[in-house]
């Protein structure tokens, strides 16, 4: 399959922005990462950016990849954005530690 100019940027975005998450969460544990405000904070911007970015992508691509579960991926940014208070940060963090892709 081919992938769009269009679908390779946001692929970028995601990418870049799992990046960011590891350079914020490596070597932090759960609480201490918490602790950080400003480092939590981070973590939750990239994970919109995530979400946001999957949102974009072609349906071409999305379907072409039916194990990775974009809708969630787009419905927990909606939380974070818009239900910000119902954030769960030990959710987040098993998000991070579990789900995002490794390198």
């Amino acid at each position: 399959m081919n992938v769009s100019p269009k679908d390779k940027e946001r692929l970028k975005h995601i990418l870049t922005a799992i990046k960011a998450i590891e350079a914020y969460t490596h070597g932090f544990s759960k609480e201490s990462w918490k602790e950080e405000n400003m480092r939590y904070d981070a973590t939750l911007r990239q994970l919109e950016i995530v979400g946001e970015a999957c949102v974009h992508l072609s349906p071409q691509f999305t379907e072409s990849h039916p194990e990775i579960p974009w809708h969630s991926v787009a419905g927990f940014r909606n939380i974070v954005v818009h239900e910000y208070f119902r954030v769960d940060e030990y959710l987040v963090w098993n998000i991070i530690q579990y789900n995002l892709p490794q390198e």
